[in-house]
């Protein structure tokens, strides 16, 4: 049975080809919220497979569900708004910000630390490419 070349072996030697199906591709884990799947089958289709390794499976999960909950956070604030009022001590009527914009602001930054890790960002692609 012929051994398979790795892809910067392939690369190196002028016959990569992105067409042809990848090994290395993690395998979806099965516990996954729909939304996650959602997010993994996305991501899967945009990163170029070449970088990817069996062992990023759980990086890939991570930055699914940051970007599930960020998207379920986003909505619920679009749909209450960013503040709300509340009374304070002496009776005064104060408006606050929700707790949930600054746990959109973690998971906002989650997500653009995890697209840079798989090369999904504009600036992460120049840096390959500089």
């Amino acid at each position: 049975m012929k051994k398979s070349k790795k892809n910067d072996l392939k690369i190196l030697e002028g016959d990569f080809k992105k067409d042809r199906p990848k090994n290395n591709i993690p395998r979806m884990p099965r516990n996954l919220s729909s939304d996650n799947k959602r997010w993994w089958k996305k991501i899967i289709k945009s990163i170029d497979s070449s970088i990817l390794q069996p062992s990023d499976r759980i990086a890939l999960m991570l930055l699914c569900q940051s970007l599930a909950s960020y998207e379920k956070i986003k909505m619920q604030i679009e749909q209450e708004g960013e503040t709300y009022q509340s009374m304070n001590e002496e009776g005064i009527v104060v408006t606050l910000m929700r707790p949930e914009v600054e746990i959109l602001k973690i998971y906002s930054e989650n997500v653009v630390f995890g697209l840079r890790e798989f090369l999904l960002t504009p600036d992460s692609r120049n840096i390959l490419e500089g």
